[in-house]
């Protein structure tokens, strides 16, 4: 055997480590669980226990062949799933006989994923199947068995919780809370299913739904049938229920697996002696011999024949294996659909033309360069999103004539597929789209508040804004003056350094998607106003201007950690009163997450306030939300719209995922900002 066909000299020494440090291991479990059960071991009669198994009846052996074989067959399909899953649709029947080979195999031997891939490689690379494959495969078949199993047990045990609890020496209320949780926690993967999630600097997707429902259900087919083969060759006299036997088994199952000693020799002994200490011990015995005879022993004589004509099978047979083509690793192609319209970043005029008759200035976000775009049929309205997983985020209202809202919401719905989506959330939404997604069939929930102002009112005279007047007037005194830069002026050079600082300050996370982020070009759009004190800038905020100029919002905010007091109040203010003297009518301050749901009856929202109330790692939401509050501002509530059903958890996650990645941040420099301003990808709106 090659050294590339099972790895390369410079791993050898560390697998011949971990392969002696696992064989260790399971002799150390062997050894414990025989120490343990010694006093029970005392109580065997040889003569006995082969009295019992020679009493055992053809049809209790057919019946637990029988379960035997539903079992494997189970068991032999996790194969398919598996290669599916890589990318590799080989054969049925290649992947039913390899899989029942190796499970058989590795279960009967022990070391099942170290076993089990050797054997799926030696009888699989005729189609091409590496090494590699075959561990691959072996892997995701183990982790979605152990999942399957987990649910199954958390199922069982609940079951049978009253005979747990006494076994297990714990209350019934414990048992049955600890089993929920389980479900809870399966219940809270399938949501997120499809969600990629960011671990160790490593990006991992969870598998999608469907995998984990199927996962699930062949482990209650492979795991029932045999605890059921189990049950049938235990003593009759056994009082002990078959629910509980399953539970038994599940447990002893899982402890031999973990052990990896051959069969789980010890560890599946000693968890099924504890399980069941009333039983007589030649009794039991007995059926545990009968079952492993049955359910390890033919599986594995089987499963050995199989790898044997895999391996000296003829020449003729062996090259009509190898013409097996290797399928192609790319998806196939979907056939284009006459009513699906999106597009991309790169359809400046479309999104140019639907910006400008735009009333929200968060539309902006649509020249961020991170998103794609659905299309109204018209071309006059178009919805932003981004995609986490298998998930399509739309991201704020629709962007053009409202009279095509309606239209664009419900084909977003049911053309997130064409983006390789399995669901699709609005967030960020307003009143207006909110009740067009509810009249459609989805759900709602508020996600916070955006804080408004009424130009035509502000101005910083008045009791009500005593304390922003008070702000700025300290700002004042301690020597900020406050300037104004039309898109494209701002010294980006003195701005970059102050975002720098900024990052430092908040461990280098800038964010992107539902908001902007320091990059010259991008900023170059929009009017800054900054801060500078002693003729250094010292802090800065960008405005955005919605397309028809009603409306101006805030963007960026970056200061010095050694900013005067009231400075960032002093910036807003300004913003504010030059948006009312350029005749825009609001003024938004835009969103305080997860605030003023205080009084909600909805349990999704009182669950934000809570966190927004009691989250330690959250208490910046209560600042931010005081801050916003000094302007007296009005306060118009935002919304994330789903499904109905648990898919909210996953949406609202994948939301979150999208708002927290951090992008790339472009370098500083007046060429880079004066090439953006005079990019031809829409209005940048003046001030």
């Amino acid at each position: 055997m090659s050294d590339s066909s099972v790895g390369r000299g410079s791993n050898s020494s560390t697998e011949a480590l971990w392969v002696l440090t696992r064989t260790a291991f399971a002799g150390l479990c062997l050894l414990l669980a025989l120490y343990l059960l010694r006093d029970r071991f005392q109580e065997i009669d040889l003569d006995a226990t082969l009295a019992e198994i020679a009493g055992v009846s053809l049809t209790m052996v057919v019946l637990g062949i029988a379960l035997t074989a539903l079992s494997y067959l189970a068991i032999a399909s996790y194969d398919l799933l598996a290669f599916r899953l890589m990318g590799r649709p080989l054969p049925v029947s290649a992947l039913l006989r390899s899989g029942f080979a190796a499970t058989a195999m590795g279960q009967a031997l022990g070391f099942g994923v170290v076993v089990g891939g050797l054997t799926r490689w030696r009888m699989l690379r005729g189609y091409g199947v590496t090494p590699r494959d075959a561990a691959a495969a072996s892997a995701l078949v183990a982790s979605g068995f152990f999942m399957g199993l987990t649910v199954v047990f958390a199922v069982m045990t609940l079951l049978a919780s009253d005979s747990v609890a006494t076994i297990a020496g714990v209350s019934r209320s414990g048992v049955i809370a600890g089993s929920l949780l389980a479900l809870a926690i399966y219940g809270l993967l399938l949501s997120l299913g499809g969600v990629e999630l960011s671990l160790f600097g490593r990006s991992v997707a969870l598998p999608d739904r469907t995998l984990m429902l199927r996962q699930t259900g062949l482990a209650a087919l492979d795991v029932i049938p045999a605890g059921l083969a189990l049950w049938a060759f235990l003593p009759g006299e056994l009082e002990a229920g078959v629910g509980f036997v399953l539970t038994a088994y599940i447990a002893a199952l899982a402890a031999g697996l973990l052990a990896n000693t051959p069969g789980g020799l010890g560890a599946f002994e000693g968890v099924l002696l504890i399980a069941l200490p009333d039983a007589p011990m030649d009794s039991l015995l007995a059926g545990i011999l009968c079952f492993r005879m049955v359910y390890y022993g033919l599986p594995f004589c089987l499963g050995l024949l199989l790898l044997t004509d895999a391996e000296l099978g003829g020449t003729e047979w062996r090259a009509r294996r190898k013409a097996w083509p290797r399928p192609p690793m790319a998806p196939p192609r979907r056939k284009p659909s006459a009513h699906r319209s999106v597009a991309t970043a790169d359809d400046p005029a479309l999104i140019a033309r639907a910006f400008e008759i735009s009333d929200r200035a968060e539309s902006n976000l649509a020249f961020l360069g991170d998103k794609r775009f659905f299309f109204s049929r018209d071309k006059a309205s178009f919805v932003m999103f981004g995609q986490s997983g298998r998930t399509l985020v739309a991201l704020g209202d629709p962007v053009g004539r409202r009279d095509t809202w309606p239209a664009l919401i419900a084909q977003v719905r049911h053309q997130a597929a064409a983006t390789g989506a399995r669901r699709s959330v609005f967030y960020k939404i307003g009143p207006e789209a909110a009740a067009i997604c509810r009249a459609q069939g989805l759900r709602t929930a508020r996600i916070g508040h955006e804080a408004v102002l009424d130009l035509a009112t502000f101005d910083l005279a008045g009791s009500s804004r005593r304390d922003l007047r008070r702000k700025t007037r300290q700002a004042a005194k301690s020597g900020v003056e406050i300037l104004r830069h039309a898109p494209g002026e701002a010294p980006f050079a003195a701005l970059a350094e102050v975002a720098g600082l900024w990052r430092d300050a908040k461990r280098g996370r800038e964010r992107s998607f539902s908001t902007g982020h320091f990059d010259p070009a991008y900023l170059a759009r929009f009017p800054v106003f900054e801060a500078r004190r002693n003729g250094q800038c010292c802090a800065f905020v960008s405005v955005w201007i919605s397309g028809d100029g009603s409306e101006w919002a805030l963007d960026l905010m970056r200061a010095r950690c050694d900013v005067p007091g009231g400075t960032m109040h002093a910036l807003v203010a300004a913003a504010a009163l030059a948006a009312k003297q350029a005749g825009a009518l609001r003024f938004n301050l835009c969103m305080a997450p997860l605030s003023g749901l205080e009084e909600s009856s909805c349990p999704v929202e009182r669950l934000g306030s809570a966190v927004y109330r009691h989250g330690g790692r959250f208490h910046s939401l209560q600042g931010l939300r005081q801050f916003k509050s000094t302007f007296r501002p009005d306060w118009e509530p935002r919304y994330l719209a789903h499904r109905p059903g648990p898919a909210l958890i996953g949406a609202a996650f994948a939301a979150y995922r999208l708002c927290r990645k951090t992008p790339e941040v472009a370098p500083a420099g007046g060429k880079a900002a004066e090439g953006a301003a005079n990019r031809d990808i829409g209005p940048p709106g003046g001030p």
